[in-house]
């Protein structure tokens, strides 16, 4: 694990996520884009207003920076990857 935050789709949840590959590990910036994208076509911008876009329950997540090197303490999981 490095300094790169990661993220994998559980398996139980692929059938909500059909343009992720469950159980594996993916730059969780990459696949936050992926799962933005559909929010945005289904539903504006407001979709991505309403919830984080990668969901605790739905994703497994590792690696990123150490908590003291993020700016602000907590990065938002939208932004992984973005700075």
């Amino acid at each position: 694990m490095g300094l790169t935050r990661e993220a994998k789709l559980k398996s139980k949840f692929g059938h909500v996520y059909p343009e992720i590959r469950p159980g594996w590990w993916e730059p969780a910036s990459v696949v936050a884009r992926r799962v933005a994208d559909r929010l945005l076509t289904r539903h504006g911008y407001a979709g991505l207003l309403k919830r984080r876009v990668l969901l605790d329950d739905h994703f497994e997540f590792r690696g990123g920076p150490p908590q003291d090197l993020r700016p602000g303490g907590r990065v938002s999981r939208f932004c992984d990857g973005v700075r």
